[in-house]
């Protein structure tokens, strides 16, 4: 037993595991709220339930005992309201989630195209290419627009936004932004092929500066990447 709970301990170290519940941007928070809502306020319900179960068994199921109206309200009425006002709340964030509006605002734009199973990774302004990963500047809004080359795909990294297809001929938008520098694991999340559970990425948060390090570093022309290779 203890050899399992060190085991299952070591599994949640470090930055890079998949976790909803380890928000580090806006959308990841949200969705991080809206978990402890569901889990709170459903759970209160359950509770309420069964207590009203309890209550009615006792008194035989007859609705014109004293407090069989009360029952009958609160364990009928009183769950459906609260389910209904989840809900709702539950589908005007999913509204707000939405990168369109929002894409306009953003720093830059990142162009990210699932494939049978890598992601390419564009940065159009700045005439970057990379694969299964992304780094952009921390605090900052950035634009990803998702395509795919093939089948359906589904964008999804855990600590810093919700899910978002990238369907064939379709682009989709998502606007992420990172609170905080770390290395935070995405994973496609539509079965896409036989190695679809292969298909990772990360995306690299780092300091303004650091970044614009790193996109100069990577912008450099190739030539002058191998004569600096050659000298070492």
């Amino acid at each position: 037993m203890k050899w399992l709970l060190l085991f299952l301990l070591a599994a949640c170290g470090g930055n890079t595991h998949q976790s909803a519940l380890s928000s580090a941007g806006p959308g990841a928070y949200a969705i991080e709220k809206l978990f402890w809502i569901l889990t709170i306020g459903l759970g209160a319900v359950f509770i309420l339930t069964l207590a009203l179960l309890a209550r009615a068994l006792k008194s035989g199921g007859n609705a014109k005992k004293p407090g069989g109206k009360f029952i009958l309200g609160f364990g009928v009425f009183m769950p459906a309201m609260v389910v209904t006002a989840i809900l709702f709340y539950s589908l005007s964030l999913s509204f707000s989630l939405k990168g369109s509006e929002q894409a306009q605002k953003a720093e830059f734009r990142i162009v990210v195209t699932g494939h049978q199973w890598w992601w390419e990774v564009e940065y159009p302004e700045f005439g970057i290419m990379t694969a299964n990963e992304l780094h952009i500047p921390k605090g900052k809004n950035v634009a990803i627009e998702l395509r795919s080359a093939d089948v359906i795909h589904s964008f999804w990294v855990p600590s810093l936004h919700g899910k978002l297809d990238a369907i064939p001929d379709h682009p989709n938008t998502i606007v992420v932004r990172a609170d905080r520098t770390g290395v935070f694991r995405g994973q496609c999340a539509e079965y896409c092929g036989l190695q679809h559970a292969l298909m990772g990425l990360y995306v690299v948060s780092l300091e303004e500066e650091e970044f614009d390090r790193w996109v100069e570093q990577k912008s450099r022309p190739w030539k002058v990447k191998k004569e600096e290779f050659a000298q070492m």
